[in-house]
């Protein structure tokens, strides 16, 4: 019984076949030809959606652009602030030792003279990014002396604290000989 359903079922495929087609006789069998339709919109299926990721990857790159630029410039933007605030701290650790007499009075630069000394290194620090070691060195520049109504010496110092290889920032700082 079920021989003679699928030759039944065979035989209506190739009347139905050969019917819209009468030009061409060809036979196939009707599970073969279901593949065969099934394969082909596969593959056509397939090539949508390969067309269909790279239009959105096509315009998608323009708009990624954006969030990733601001994203960078927040980043630069952190190392600016970091940079300032190591420079500020390495400020006054210069005036720490200048208060302690970890620089003494007479190894300071006169007049027209500078002082310039490495520091040790600090770490830049960024939240979600590594850290990295930066040098730090200062420079000391005498730009005028005088001397008090009490007999006092007053010198003013330009402080230029270097922080890593670009970044140098100027402070100014009143010292008094006791």
């Amino acid at each position: 019984m079920k021989t003679t359903d699928t030759l039944l079922s065979s035989l209506m495929s190739l009347q139905h076949y050969t019917k819209h087609n009468s030009k061409i006789r060809i036979w196939t069998p009707p599970k073969l030809r279901h593949l065969t339709n099934a394969m082909a919109k596969r593959n056509f299926l397939l090539m949508e959606v390969l067309i269909a990721i790279a239009v959105v990857a096509v315009f998608a790159a323009p708009l990624m652009r954006w969030p990733i630029k601001h994203y960078q410039a927040q980043i630069s933007r952190l190392e600016d602030f970091e940079y300032q605030r190591i420079a500020d701290w390495t400020f006054s650790e210069i005036k720490e030792m200048l208060l302690k007499e970890g620089i003494k009075w007479e190894k300071l630069p006169a007049k027209g003279k500078h002082l310039s000394q490495p520091l040790s290194d600090a770490k830049l620090l960024i939240p979600h990014l590594t850290s990295r070691s930066i040098q730090r060195s200062y420079n000391l520049v005498c730009k005028g002396e005088k001397q008090g109504i009490h007999g006092e010496i007053f010198r003013l110092y330009r402080v230029e604290v270097f922080v890593g290889a670009k970044n140098s920032y100027r402070y100014r700082l009143l010292v008094q000989k006791l």
